[in-house]
């Protein structure tokens, strides 16, 4: 942790706050033991143009050609499953 607050300076202030508002530290326990940072991709842009692309009446692996991810997301993002 403290490699990491050298790196970005405030980050160190970050993962207090985090741990006194919610409780942890802002990491998940892998299956090897280490904690990780948990991140999150903003996706709604992507999820938009699949929408898009979909009432476009294009086939599901055309829309996951052209945005760049894989069929799965694609029919999740469609029928609204998360």
């Amino acid at each position: 942790m403290r490699r990491v607050a050298e790196e970005r300076p405030g980050s160190e202030m970050a993962a207090e706050i985090t741990k006194a508002l919610h409780g942890y530290d802002g990491k998940s326990l892998g299956f090897d033991g280490k904690r990780r940072p948990i991140y999150r991709a903003d996706t709604t842009d992507r999820d938009k143009r699949i929408v898009k692309l979909w009432k476009a009446k294009k086939p599901m692996r055309a829309i996951a050609a052209d945005v760049g991810c894989s069929v799965g997301t694609v029919h999740r993002v469609i029928h609204g499953e998360k």
